[in-house]
């Protein structure tokens, strides 16, 4: 059985977010063929190792080494993430693990752990991105709300993007989350590779196992919804801004609504923002989000930050629940997501559409109904996980130059 490397940014096997539950679905179902060794340079490393015994099953073994704290002033000659992941015990793992043969292939996820691998480390290297980086810093960039904003945030998407673009370039071979953002890093190459589409799945562990007999909540027709890792910052800025313009709107229309923000880690900036609008919960860590999903009359997804997919849109189109989302929302679904999804882009629009949903139960049903519809349209985990297998079997049979020319 060949050995793959696996180095990652957090444990897969502790806590609840996008990326995480993406590793985890992915390493339960190609441990089976492949034998598994983790490496994750972590900000959450003590939450991490309370969940090392959930590993056993799936990894041979699992390293874990603290991310570093950010500079509190970074140049932007150097991309924020690469020096937040910055430790030279990680390289030297990589290292000693590759010269005692322990691995046959390194997997690394996102662009700022290829510094921990060797340059010609004469083992083929896999680099899967969940998202272009530099794309999330120009968002931020249109976003800014002064000239100096907007300069820092443009330095940072210039920083990424170099490193981006060198990483990829020093990789064998490249994978992404869906087509538009493997388009970039096929332009960023001159079209001079194929780059593999390694999907988020559809039939989350999760999701699979709550059972139909069991009582869902009730919805109670006035709660909105929104699910997120508010540890990741393009969450905080749709949880800030759906507190601070969009529900007010909606509160004018419609008193009785309530929301409830949902998921880990959210920051002080994110509580106040709640604490100073009426009619706003902000839960923390759960121990499942789908009972929160079940219960709501509308799911809300205000991203105006983000890349790849979003796992919040993917349970909530599973479990046939009436969405409004922002474009930045549906990235990386196909057309016909639209049809299943209220879209708005702005704050008033955004508001109108949820309360034209919070006053009808005909079009929630209507698109509770075209949720479930196209959900079952959509990759699941078992079609991810043999993207992935067979990313890995094509770097094995062929030396790495050769595999990246």
């Amino acid at each position: 059985m060949a050995s793959v490397l696996f180095v990652t940014c957090h444990s897969p096997f502790a806590g609840c977010s996008g990326g995480r539950r993406r590793e985890l679905e992915l390493l339960r179902r190609v441990s089976e063929h492949f034998d598994i060794r983790l490496l994750a340079v972590t900000k959450t490393i003590d939450e991490d190792r309370l969940a090392l015994p959930l590993a056993r099953d799936i990894c041979r073994e699992v390293i874990l080494l603290p991310a570093a704290d950010l500079p509190a002033d970074t140049d932007g000659g150097t991309a924020p993430q690469v020096l937040r992941h910055r430790n030279a015990a990680a390289a030297d793992v990589v290292r000693r693990t590759i010269a005692a043969r322990a691995a046959d292939l390194v997997h690394v996820e996102g662009f700022y752990l290829m510094q921990h691998v060797p340059p010609g480390c004469g083992i083929p290297v896999l680099l899967a991105e969940q998202n272009i980086e530099s794309a999330l810093w120009h968002q931020r960039a249109d976003l800014a709300g002064t000239r100096e904003e907007r300069h820092f945030f443009f330095q940072q998407a210039q920083a990424t993007e170099r490193e981006e673009r060198a990483a990829w370039q020093r990789a064998d071979g490249c994978a992404a989350l869906t087509q538009s953002d493997a388009s970039v890093i096929t332009a960023a190459d001159q079209g001079r590779r194929v780059v593999r589409i390694i999907p988020d799945g559809c039939d989350h562990v999760s999701g699979v196992a709550t059972s139909s007999r069991r009582r869902r909540p009730c919805d109670d027709g006035c709660t909105l919804v929104m699910v997120g890792n508010f540890g990741y910052q393009p969450n905080v800025d749709a949880g800030r801004w759906l507190c601070e313009a969009i529900f007010p709107a909606i509160r004018r229309r419609m008193p009785r609504a309530r929301l409830l923000l949902v998921g880990t880690s959210p920051p002080p900036e994110l509580t106040a923002a709640a604490q100073r609008t009426t009619g706003v919960t902000v839960s923390g860590r759960v121990a499942a989000v789908e009972p929160y999903l079940d219960a709501a009359t509308v799911v809300m997804c205000p991203l105006r930050i983000g890349g790849g997919i979003k796992v919040k849109l993917l349970e909530a189109l599973r479990r046939g629940k009436p969405i409004v989302s922002t474009s930045v929302g549906l990235q990386g679904f196909s057309a016909g997501v639209r049809s299943a999804v209220r879209v708005a882009d702005d704050a008033e629009a955004f508001a109108q559409a949820t309360c034209s949903l919070l006053q009808s139960p005909a079009q929630r049903q209507r698109l509770a109904a075209a949720a479930r519809a196209f959900s079952l349209t959509l990759p699941t985990w078992d079609d991810a996980a043999t993207e992935l297998a067979d990313a890995y079997s094509e770097l094995l049979q062929a030396p790495p130059r050769q595999a990246a020319a």
